[in-house]
C-alpha cells in the first residue's frame, strides 16, 4: 500500500523526494517500468529558482550517479550476478556456474496475512444453491486511485478530500468436491465476464457487516442467471454498493475455488478528523546495503543484521532459510534474536544461498533479502578455473580482478594463510587495489597455495581461483641433491678402480638436471664426459659458465 501511496503523490503534486534509496538497482529498475507504463515520476517547477524544472536524479549504482531518472531506462540497470574478469582466467566459476532466481519473487504474496474474510450465500434462477466461506487475499498490485476536493460551508469553512479506489482482490474459497461442483453450476458462466451485485438491506446486527445482494444487468455479459442472497465480510468496507465476482478458472482446483473480486471504494478524509480507521499496526525494515551481501569461510561465524521500525514493539522479526522454511527458534546452527540478529554458527557450504527478513503486522509484510556465499577452506583442483604461477623467492606478482555487479555487492580476496582482504585493504606485503586486482610483493613460501577472487550480490556469486607455487632455498638444496653417479675407467681400462663423482648440474633460472640426463627444466644441458682418476688423486673444483647455466667441474690433480 506504500508504493501506491507513493506513486499517488507523485501523480497528483508531482512530487519530487530530495533522496530516496532504492534496496538495490532491480527496485530502480521496477520504478523504471512502473515510470514507463503510468507516467507516475514527474518534474517540477521550483518557485523560488524562477520556475527552473527540478527532476529526480539518481545517487546510485555510481554509473549513474547524477543523471536524470526520467533519462534511465530498464536497460541501464543490471539485475544479473556479479561478472569477473581477468587475462588469467581460463574457464567458467565450476562452484557457482548458475545464477540464483530473482531474489524477492516467490514469498511476499504467501505470506501476507489475508485482508479479509467474506462469506457468500448465493443461489440463481435455475434453482442452484451454495455457501461457501473465502479468504480475502490482497491485491497484487497497487490500486488505481481517483482525487476529488469539496468545500463545505456551515459557518465554518471545512475542506474535505474524497479518495476513491478500485479494489481488486482474489477470494480463495477451501471447499470439498461436492461444494465446488455446486459452486460450479452458480459462477461457471462468469469466466469471461463478471457477474454484478447490487447492494440491498442489511441483515441482523451481529458483529460481521451483512447485507443483501441481488445480481443487475451487466453490459459486458452477455449472461444473466439472477443471482442473489446475502454476503458477510469482516472488515465490513469490503460490502460496499456494488461489487463483481468472476470465476478465476487458471487457478481453481479439485479442492479450491478462486473468485476475482471487484469493488469501488470512497472515502471522504475531512480536516481535523481523527482517522481512526487508520490501522493501528505497521513495520517497516530500515533500507539499506551494508551487510545485505556477505562472504565467509568455511567454519566461521556470521552474523545478519535486519532493522526494524514500527509502531508495535510486540512485531516479531523472522528469518526465512535458503531452503524456502521460515527458523521457528534457535538451534545448534542457528541463532535469532528478538532484536533482528540471525548469527550462523559454524558456516556450511550448505548455508550459502538467500535469506529473507521479515516482519509481519496489520498493514502487511515487508521483507528484505541477504546474501551470504560459504568458500571452502580448501578447493579441489577442478575449482581453480585461473592460472597456475611458478614464482621465485623475493618476487611480487599481480592477479587481477575487474568486477561487474549490480549494488549491492561485495568482493573478498581469500589468501592462503585464511586471511581476506576487501578492495583497498593490505597486510604487510599484500595489497588489494581499489579495482579489485590483488598485489603481492616480496613473496616467500608462505604465500604459496590458491588466491581466490570472490564477489557476489543478491542474484549469485562468481569466483576466480589460481595457485601460486613460490621456489625457495629448500627446493634448491632439494634438486641439488639429486646426484650423478658415474662409474671411471681406469686408465688401463680394467675397470678395477674407479670413484664416485658427485657433480649437481646448477641452473642460473632455478631449474635443475639430473644425473642420468633427465629433464627437470625447459632448458637443455650438454653433459660432460667422465674424467678418469687414479684411486690416490685429489678433486679440484672449477666454476666453468656457459651461456645456459654454471656447472660445477671435478677435475684430478697429481700428486
Amino acid at each position: 500500500m506504500l508504493s501506491g501511496v507513493y506513486l499517488l503523490c507523485a501523480e497528483r503534486s508531482h512530487l519530487v523526494p530530495p533522496c530516496v534509496s532504492w534496496r538495490d538497482q532491480c527496485e530502480e529498475r521496477d520504478l523504471c517500468s512502473r515510470r514507463e507504463t503510468r507516467g507516475v515520476v514527474k518534474c517540477k517547477r521550483d518557485r523560488d529558482s524562477g520556475g527552473t524544472e527540478v527532476c529526480p536524479r539518481c545517487v546510485s549504482p555510481p554509473p549513474l550517479n547524477g543523471s536524470n531518472l526520467l533519462d534511465v531506462t530498464v536497460d541501464h540497470v543490471s539485475c544479473s550476478r556479479p561478472s569477473l574478469s581477468s587475462p588469467l582466467r581460463l574457464r567458467e566459476n565450476p562452484l557457482w556456474p548458475e545464477p540464483d532466481p530473482d531474489p524477492d519473487a516467490p514469498y511476499t504474496r504467501d505470506l501476507e496475512p489475508a485482508l479479509g474474510q467474506l462469506t457468500l450465500v448465493l443461489s440463481d434462477s435455475h434453482a442452484h444453491h451454495a455457501h461457501v466461506s473465502c479468504s480475502v487475499r490482497r491485491p497484487v498490485e497497487p490500486a488505481p486511485l481517483s482525487w476529488s476536493t469539496e468545500s463545505q460551508t456551515a459557518g465554518a469553512v471545512t475542506v474535505g478530500v474524497t479518495v476513491g479506489v478500485t479494489v481488486a482482490a482474489a477470494l480463495e474459497c477451501e471447499i470439498d468436491r461436492e461444494t465446488l461442483q455446486t459452486l460450479w453450476q452458480l459462477v461457471a458462466y462468469y469466466y469471461e465476464s463478471a457477474a454484478v451485485l447490487e447492494r440491498g438491506e442489511q441483515r441482523g446486527n451481529g458483529s460481521a457487516a451483512t447485507f443483501r445482494y441481488s445480481q443487475v444487468v451487466n453490459h459486458d455479459s452477455p449472461y444473466f442467471t439472477e443471482l442473489k442472497g446475502h454476503m458477510t465480510a469482516s472488515p465490513p468496507w469490503l460490502l460496499q454498493p456494488r461489487v463483481a465476482l468472476k470465476l478465476n478458472r487458471p487457478q481453481t482446483t479439485t479442492k479450491r475455488l478462486v473468485l476475482d473480486f471487484t469493488t469501488n471504494i470512497t472515502k471522504t478524509i475531512n480536516t481535523g478528523s481523527d482517522h481512526t480507521d487508520i490501522p493501528s499496526s505497521w513495520a517497516l525494515i530500515r533500507q539499506g546495503e551494508k551487510g545485505r551481501v556477505q562472504t565467509a569461510l568455511e567454519g566461521t561465524k556470521v552474523e545478519l543484521r535486519c532493522e526494524v521500525v514500527t509502531s508495535d514493539p510486540s512485531v516479531q522479526v523472522e528469518w526465512m532459510l535458503p531452503d524456502g522454511s521460515l527458523l521457528e527458534s534457535s538451534n545448534q546452527n542457528y541463532e535469532a534474536s528478538a532484536s533482528g540478529e540471525l548469527v550462523v554458527l559454524n558456516a556450511t557450504i550448505a548455508d550459502s544461498g538467500l535469506y529473507q527478513c521479515l516482519v509481519r503486522s496489520s498493514a502487511g509484510v515487508d521483507l528484505m533479502p541477504f546474501r551470504l556465499t560459504v568458500k571452502p577452506k580448501s578447493l579441489s583442483p577442478k575449482a581453480i578455473n585461473g592460472e597456475t604461477l611458478e614464482l621465485r623467492r623475493g618476487g611480487s606478482f599481480t592477479l587481477p580482478c575487474d568486477v561487474t555487479s549490480a549494488q549491492p555487492s561485495q568482493t573478498v580476496w581469500f589468501l592462503p594463510n585464511g586471511h581476506t582482504l576487501l578492495p583497498a585493504q593490505q597486510n604487510q606485503h599484500t595489497q588489494v587495489l581499489h579495482n579489485g586486482t590483488l598485489v603481492v610483493k616480496r613473496v616467500s613460501a608462505q604465500n604459496s597455495g590458491d588466491y581466490s577472487c570472490v564477489a557476489s550480490n543478491l542474484h549469485g556469486v562468481d569466483m576466480i581461483a589460481h595457485t601460486v607455487h613460490v621456489r625457495t632455498d629448500k627446493h634448491k638444496a632439494k634438486a641439488q641433491a639429486n646426484t650423478a653417479l658415474t662409474l671411471l675407467a681406469a686408465e688401463e681400462g680394467s675397470g678395477a678402480d674407479f670413484q664416485e663423482i658427485v657433480r649437481p648440474i646448477v641452473n642460473i633460472n632455478h631449474e635443475f638436471r639430473d644425473a642420468n640426463d633427465h629433464s627437470l627444466s625447459t632448458n637443455k644441458s650438454r653433459h660432460r664426459r667422465p674424467t678418469a682418476l687414479s684411486p690416490l688423486s685429489k678433486p679440484e673444483t672449477t666454476a666453468v659458465r656457459t651461456q645456459e647455466k654454471l656447472e660445477t667441474k671435478t677435475t684430478p690433480k697429481s700428486l
